[in-house]
C-alpha cells in the first residue's frame, strides 16, 4: 500500500504499528486479500521478530548501495517531470515494510531495514521492492483511482519487473548470466520462448528469481498458505480491477508476467496519467495499452494476471471496420430489403501493435428473419493498423416477413493465432431518408429558477412515421446543468433531450462557427420511433436552479426513416390519408 494523500485516502487504513504516514506495501497481500474498502490490517508485531544484528542476506552497506544506485537512475526522470525524487533509508527501523508518498513536488520512497533483514529477501528481491515503490510514482495505469497519483499495487509489481529491472540490470550481463543455471526448468522455458537473445533471456531469469524472493516472503507471512510457484498460477478471475494487495501467488504471477512482456516501457511518460474521462476509464486503458502487454493487443503471455486485473478493452487485434452488402437476388438497388439474398463482405481492422495472422470468422444470427446461408469466411493477415476484407462473402437471406426499417442482429465470431473475439452487429433494412420538419429562429429569455419555463413550437406538414429524429438546439446559458429540455411529438409523447445519455452533460461545446462558448449548440439524436410526424412539435426549456439566466436562440427537428423500394411504409401511410 502506498502513503498517498494520507488524510483523504488512508484514514480508515491506518495501522497502529506503523510509523505516522506509512502504509503497508508488501505484507498486506500476505495477510488478507480483501477489497480496497476493507484493507485495514489487524495489529501486527512482525517488527518484534527483527534483530538488527542478525545475519541477513545484505548488510547496511548493501542496503544503502541498492537503494542509492536505483535512485540515481530515476532521479533525472522524475526531475524531467518537475519533481524531486527522495528516499528515506531507514536501516535501523524494524518495520517489515516499504512505502511511497508524494508531498508537494517531493516524490518519496521509505525503505525499512526490518524488511531487508528478512531471511526470504535476497538483495535482488530487495531491489524489486525499491522498484515497486518507484512503480507507484511512475508505473501509471491502472491507478488507485481517477485522480490518484499512485499506480495500484498490482501495476507497481508489474512495473518493477517489466520496466525497472531492465533499467537497473541491463548492463550487468555477467551477473545476469549467472542465473541461467539457477532458475527452474519451467521459468527457463517461458523466458526462452519469449526472448531470442541470450542477454535478454538471462535478464528474464534474474528478474524471475527476484520476484520469487518476494513471493516467498509473502507466502511465509500467511500461516498455512501454499508456497507460491511459477507453474501453479492463481486461477481466480476478478470481476473488476483490484487495486489493493493481491495474494502471494497472484503477485508472483505478476512479477513473472512483467519479466515475460517484450514491450518496452517508455520511461519518459506515466501511462494514462490525467486521462480525460478518468484514469480508470477504458480511454485510459487504451492510452496505456502501448506501454505493456495486453490481451487486447494480441499478447498471449506477459499480460497482467486476471487474478487482480480486469481489462476493459475489446480484442484490439480484430476490430470491426465496415461491411459491404451486395444483393445476390433482389431489385439491385444496393440496399438490403425484405425477401432478398445478400452477400456481406466484412472488413476487419488490426488496432494492436503486433500482426494478426490466420484469421477466420463465422457469422451467426439470433433471429429467424435473417437466415445464414454461407457462414464462414477467411481474411488476409494484417500488420498493425491494416484492414482486411473477407476473401469470400458471408451470405444470408432476409425473410419476407421482415419490416422495412427493422434492425436484424447478427454476430461475427472471429479468431486468429493471437486470440479471438465476437463482434455484434446489425443490418437495418431499407434506405435511410431524412426530412427537415421545421426550424425556429427566436430570442426567448429563459426565466431563472422557474419550473414552468418556456415553450416554442414547430408545425410539420410532412406525413408518415419516423424511426428516429434529431433536435437541433441553440441555447445560450452560462451553466447548462441548470437546464431541463424536452420535446413533445405531435402524438403528445414527451422525449427528454437534456440531460440524457446522448446530451452534452454540461460541457463547453462548439458553435457552428467554431467558437467555443457556453450553452447547448448541438444536434441531439433521439432513438425513438414516432408514428405520426405531421403536426405540432413543442419544445420545453426550464431553468431549475437560481443565479444564472439564458436564452433560447433557435431550434429545429429532423426526422429519419427507412424506405424500401416498392414497400415504402411512409408512402403507403401518405396514400391512405389522401
Amino acid at each position: 500500500m502506498v502513503g498517498i494523500k494520507w488524510a483523504r485516502v488512508h484514514q480508515q487504513r491506518r495501522l497502529p504499528w506503523f510509523r505516522s504516514g506509512v502504509s503497508a506495501c508488501l505484507i498486506a497481500g500476505a495477510m488478507f486479500a480483501q477489497s480496497a474498502n476493507a484493507s485495514i490490517l489487524p495489529p501486527n508485531n512482525l517488527h518484534l521478530q527483527d534483530n538488527l544484528y542478525s545475519l541477513a542476506n545484505m548488510t547496511e552497506q548493501d542496503f544503502n548501495k541498492i537503494i542509492n544506485s536505483i535512485m540515481n537512475i530515476y532521479r533525472p526522470l522524475v526531475a524531467a517531470k518537475g519533481a524531486t525524487l527522495k528516499s528515506n533509508n531507514l536501516w535501523t527501523d524494524p518495520t517489515v515494510n516499504a512505502s511511497a508518498q508524494q508531498v508537494g513536488n517531493n516524490w518519496i520512497i521509505n525503505m525499512y531495514g526490518g524488511l531487508a533483514r528478512r531471511a526470504e529477501v535476497t538483495p535482488d528481491g530487495f531491489a524489486m521492492v525499491v522498484c515497486h515503490e518507484l512503480g507507484h510514482h511512475l508505473g501509471g495505469f491502472p491507478f488507485y483511482g481517477d485522480t490518484d497519483w499512485a499506480a495500484s499495487e498490482g501495476q507497481s509489481d508489474y512495473f518493477a519487473t517489466q520496466s525497472c529491472a531492465r533499467e537497473i540490470w541491463k548492463t550487468e550481463t555477467n551477473e545476469n548470466a549467472r542465473y541461467r543455471s539457477l532458475v527452474g526448468a519451467y521459468e527457463k522455458s517461458k523466458c526462452d520462448a519469449t526472448w531470442n537473445k541470450t542477454e535478454d533471456q538471462d535478464l528474464c531469469y534474474r528478474t524471475a528469481a527476484a520476484g520469487q524472493s518476494l513471493a516467498t516472503l509473502l507466502g511465509a507471512l500467511r500461516s498455512g498458505s501454499t508456497p507460491p510457484r511459477f507453474d501453479t498460477p492463481d486461477p481466480r478471475r476478478v470481476t473488476s480491477t483490484y487495486t489493493g494487495h493481491p495474494e502471494a501467488q497472484c503477485r508472483l504471477d505478476t512479477y513473472f508476467s512483467g519479466a515475460l512482456c517484450p514491450v518496452s516501457f517508455d520511461r519518459n511518460v506515466i501511462p494514462a496519467r490525467n486521462t480525460s474521462g478518468g484514469q480508470t476509464s477504458q480511454a485510459a486503458e487504451l492510452k496505456a495499452s502501448n506501454s505493456s502487454c495486453m490481451t487486447a493487443a494480441g499478447y498471449a503471455s506477459g499480460v497482467r494476471p486476471l487474478c487482480w486485473y480486469k481489462p476493459k478493452l475489446d480484442f484490439l487485434a480484430i476490430q470491426y471496420s465496415d461491411t459491404r452488402y451486395v444483393e445476390r437476388t433482389g431489385n439491385g438497388n444496393g440496399v438490403v430489403e425484405p425477401g432478398e439474398v445478400v452477400e456481406a463482405f466484412v472488413t476487419l481492422a488490426n488496432k494492436a501493435v503486433n500482426p494478426t495472422t490466420n484469421i477466420e470468422a463465422q457469422l451467426n444470427s439470433s433471429t429467424a428473419k435473417l437466415q445464414v446461408l454461407e457462414q464462414k469466411a477467411q481474411f488476409a493477415d494484417m500488420a498493425s493498423g491494416e484492414v482486411s476484407e473477407s476473401k469470400s462473402p458471408f451470405v444470408f437471406q432476409v425473410a419476407d416477413t421482415a419490416q422495412c426499417g427493422e434492425k436484424l442482429p447478427y454476430a461475427i465470431k472471429a479468431k486468429s493465432d493471437q486470440g479471438g473475439t465476437e463482434l455484434l452487429r446489425e443490418v437495418q433494412l431499407g434506405r435511410l431518408v431524412t426530412s427537415a420538419l421545421g426550424t425556429v429562429e427566436t430570442q426567448i429569455n429563459i426565466p431563472d429558477n422557474d419550473l414552468n419555463g418556456i415553450s416554442s413550437t414547430v408545425s410539420s406538414t410532412v406525413a408518415g412515421s419516423a424511426s428516429s429524429f434529431s433536435v437541433r438546439l441553440d441555447i445560450e446559458h452560462p451553466y447548462v446543468r441548470d437546464l431541463r429540455v424536452s420535446i413533445f411529438s405531435p402524438e403528445g409523447k414527451e422525449h427528454k433531450i437534456y440531460p440524457n445519455a446522448n446530451s452534452l452533460k454540461g460541457r463547453r461545446t462548439s458553435k457552428t462557427d467554431g467558437r467555443l462558448d457556453t450553452g447547448i449548440h448541438e444536434a441531439i439524436e433521439v432513438s425513438s420511433r414516432v408514428e405520426n410526424i405531421s403536426g405540432t412539435w413543442k419544445l420545453s426549456v426550464k431553468d431549475i436552479a437560481a443565479r444564472d439566466t439564458g436564452t433560447l436562440q433557435g431550434w429545429g427537428v429532423t426526422a429519419s426513416r427507412n424506405q424500401c423500394d416498392g414497400q415504402s411504409q411512409w408512402a403507403k401511410r401518405s396514400s391512405r390519408r389522401k
